[in-house]
């Protein structure tokens, strides 16, 4: 009963349905109205038909609107890129108020580019480096925690957070927000670790400003009498002399850390600029005055600024900084005073070889202007050339040091060199050595390498040099000077740009270096030669022949210069290219040429690609098949072409292929190893 009653209701519903869905689709049955008992209104057909008129009006409404939305959008569009050029212009205005100082108009008009363009990071970030610099700390963290909602991974938005939170002494927080920089961008590790070693340098100096301070406010006795003596220092109207003697008593007074920080703390280094007599004693020497008077003020004033730098790097940091300084230093390397000279030339020499030091004089000073000064010393100075040089060199060791001078290059620098080059002779050995190291080390940079190209006199000078000490290449004094001499000209020669007439005069001189026992020097004429040989192969080939050039660089490889095979056969490579004679001479002794065969065997692929391409020009000397027969050499070129170095793969393929049609047993001992196929293989992708 119960179940006949379930199936009845089933019945009922599923009938409601189909009523249901016959209304929806306009087909209800005439009677519907009467059934129901409760709602007698009449649906009609048309209520529910899409193909009527209202349908048509609910379309074109739609269309209608989504038009307008397409409108609207185009039209905010327009609006938000006017706004964006607004934002632009001012954005670069404020650059211009925070390049000459006036932080506060740079966050006006920063600002009012947000008005314009809220979401614009570059406006935070920059408007955050202004607010740094009126030490408004929070402002700027504040911007930098915008930007970073904006966009998490902006490496600029974490490095002034960061310095914000060092202003603000929060130096762990500062250190995490920097290391976080990292996670985002792991390839901005260098610059980022600059910064976290300038926080921890904060860190170290507010230590011990903290500590400076409570054994001054304790009453210790030499802390108090060195602030007094600066304070006396500080107060003018005193004779030079006395000025002189309070500055040797300042230096000798600073001889650890909380005294130095003193120095510091009670703004020391502005007696150089506040205190008149002292800046006229100064300025005095620079300008040429010998007075003994003077003379004593600024060694003085030169011990007091060495002895406040040791040990401190937020000092050195300071007085790098200190807007008198970097001329000061440059001007007086200059002045009539050797002792002088020589006493600013030790302290730069100091501070250079301090990592913080060394991008501090790059930073803050004129490059072109220092280099010119050091170069200078060197030529009219009797002694201190080598800490010269040695500053020199230290300067040259900085990445990007050359994009410091590079486009000034041929106004000072360049001519230095020519007229040091052209005076050697008056230079000693080691000094000589040192300057055409440190020049060959610039020529890296390809702008000051068509600068020095474009200079007939100074490789002139340079060519006579090289000859000057190849008659004395037995003397150490003298390979000193030809391994720089050398590497300043293969790096001349990077982009082969070294003329015929150039070219030709060097080599006589270079190969002449291969009897050398210096194996450096060597090597490096090895490396030399070859790339002199492609700017006139038919001369300088010429002149290997007549001076049996092949038969030593044979003799190199018979006698196991391990040290030399790679320069061996770069040149060789190129002579049996272009020698008909050498390539008989090589095939003519067994030995020497299965010791070049032997030398496939190497580990280092450019010694490799380049002995099979000397097997490919011997291969065309008739009897050089003939001659390997009863080796394995099918075999060890068979196995080099199995290789992903397409040049290796390309030079075993041919020298293979000449030799196995240039005799039956060769191409026998192929067929026996399945290289017919390999060999096929490989000579479809020789060029």
């Amino acid at each position: 009963m119960a179940e006949n009653r379930r199936k009845e209701d089933l019945e009922e519903f599923l009938r409601k349905v189909s009523e249901l869905e016959a209304v929806v689709k306009g087909n209800a049955p005439p009677d519907l109205s009467e059934k129901t008992g409760v709602n007698r209104t009449v649906i009609t057909k048309d209520a529910f038909n899409t193909d009527t008129r209202m349908g048509a009006a609910v379309t074109a409404e739609q269309n209608s609107f989504m038009k307008s939305i397409e409108a609207d959008a185009a039209e905010r569009a327009a609006r938000r890129k006017a706004r964006t050029k607004i934002a632009l212009g001012l954005k670069d205005e404020g650059n211009k108020a925070f390049k000459r100082g006036d932080y506060v108009e740079a966050i006006a008009l920063y600002t009012e580019g947000l008005a314009q363009v809220k979401d614009m990071t570059v406006l935070y970030t920059n408007r955050a480096q202004a607010y740094i610099q009126l030490e408004k700390y929070t402002e700027a963290i504040s911007d930098c925690e915008t930007v970073l909602m904006l966009d998490p991974a902006l490496t600029k938005a974490y490095i002034s957070k960061g310095r914000a939170l060092v202003g603000q002494k929060q130096f762990e927080q500062a250190i995490n927000t920097y290391m976080e920089a990292v996670k985002h961008n792991p390839k901005q590790q260098k610059i980022v670790n600059e910064y976290i070693r300038q926080a921890e340098q904060a860190r170290e100096a507010n230590s011990a400003e903290t500590n400076a301070q409570r054994v001054f406010l304790a009453g210790d006795d030499h802390a108090s009498n060195m602030v007094n003596v600066l304070e006396k220092l500080r107060k003018e109207g005193q004779p030079t002399v006395y000025y002189g003697g309070g500055l040797a008593i300042l230096a000798d007074m600073m001889n650890d850390d909380v005294t130095r920080t003193l120095f510091r703390t009670n703004n020391g280094l502005n007696i150089f600029a506040e205190n008149r007599t002292i800046s006229s004693g100064i300025a005095k020497v620079l300008n040429g005055s010998k007075g003994v008077v003077e003379l004593e003020l600024v060694m003085s004033s030169i011990d007091v600024m060495d002895r406040s730098i040791a040990d401190n790097d937020e000092n050195l940091s300071r007085l790098l900084r200190f807007p008198t300084f970097p001329d000061t230093a440059i001007g007086l390397l200059g002045c009539l005073s050797e002792s002088v000279a020589q006493k600013a030339l030790t302290l730069l020499l100091k501070i250079s070889y301090r990592p913080s030091g060394l991008k501090g004089i790059l930073s803050h000073f004129d490059i072109q202007r220092l280099l010119f000064a050091l170069l200078t010393f060197v030529q009219t100075r009797n002694s201190g050339a080598s800490e010269c040089i040695k500053l020199l060199n230290n300067l040259a060791t900085e990445d990007k040091f050359t994009q410091h001078f590079r486009d000034s290059v041929e106004d000072k620098i360049l001519p230095s060199f020519e007229n040091l080059l052209a005076n050697h002779s008056t230079l000693p050995v080691d000094i000589l050595s040192s300057c055409l190291s440190f020049l060959g080390n610039t020529l890296h940079d390809p702008v000051v390498r068509r600068r020095v190209q474009d200079r007939a006199e100074l490789l002139a000078s340079a060519s006579n040099i090289l000859e000057c000490h190849c008659e004395t290449s037995s003397k150490s004094s003298s390979q000193g000077v030809l391994v720089s001499l050398l590497g300043l000209f293969i790096n001349i020669t990077i982009d082969g740009s070294l003329s015929r007439d150039q070219s030709e005069k060097l080599a006589p001189s270079v190969t002449s270096l291969f009897d050398c026992d210096d194996h450096v020097v060597v090597e490096r004429a090895l490396t030399l030669y070859s790339k002199l040989i492609p700017q006139s192969p038919p001369v300088i080939i010429q002149l290997a022949e007549e001076n049996n050039i092949a038969g030593k660089l044979t003799s190199f490889i018979r006698d196991g210069r391990s040290d030399l095979f790679k320069g061996c056969v770069r040149v060789l490579a190129l002579l049996t290219q272009g020698s008909t004679k050498i390539r008989e001479e090589i095939v003519s002794n067994k030995k020497d040429l299965e010791r070049i065969c032997s030398l496939l065997d190497q580990e280092d692929d450019t010694t490799v690609a380049n002995t099979a391409l000397i097997l490919t020009h011997c291969f065309d000397v008739k009897q050089s098949a003939t001659i390997l027969e009863g080796t394995d050499i099918v075999k060890t070129l068979l196995g080099k072409t199995d290789t992903n170095n397409p040049t290796i793969k390309q030079n075993t393929a041919i020298a293979l292929a000449k030799l196995s049609m240039g005799n039956q047993r060769h191409l026998e001992r192929l067929r026996e190893l399945g290289g017919i196929g390999i060999l096929h293989s490989c000579m479809k992708h020789v060029n």
